[in-house]
């Protein structure tokens, strides 16, 4: 006899230990409310953040890389409500002028330079 798997059951599982991980990374002795410097004001709503009183997000994330030919690091702090977003996308985000590139359901809220 099979097994029945729930997926939306699983789905939800994913994401409470995705945001689990989300928080665990909030409370990173490195990040600050000082590195969240993009002036993003937004409140802790229901498990997840809201912008502006109507723009809802679920993951809070840090992201850290450094772009080709860079000579330092870059750190991005992202409201988003895609918990598989990266560091290349934001960047390119940032650096592209193709609207193409622009992101969707993500707002950066803070940024800095690391070695």
């Amino acid at each position: 006899m099979g097994t029945s798997v729930n997926f939306k059951d699983s789905e939800l599982v994913a994401k409470r230990w995705a945001k689990a991980l989300m928080e665990l990374a909030q409370e990173d002795p490195g990040i600050s409310k000082e590195d969240e410097n993009l002036g993003v004001v937004y409140e802790e709503v229901d498990g997840g953040y809201v912008v502006d009183g109507d723009m809802f997000f679920e993951y809070y994330i840090v992201l850290t890389g450094k772009d080709p030919n860079a000579a330092h690091g870059t750190q991005f702090i992202v409201l988003t409500n895609d918990q598989h977003i990266t560091y290349e996308q934001v960047s390119k985000s940032f650096l592209s002028s193709n609207s193409a590139d622009s992101l969707s359901g993500t707002i950066v809220i803070g940024m800095k330079t690391i070695d």
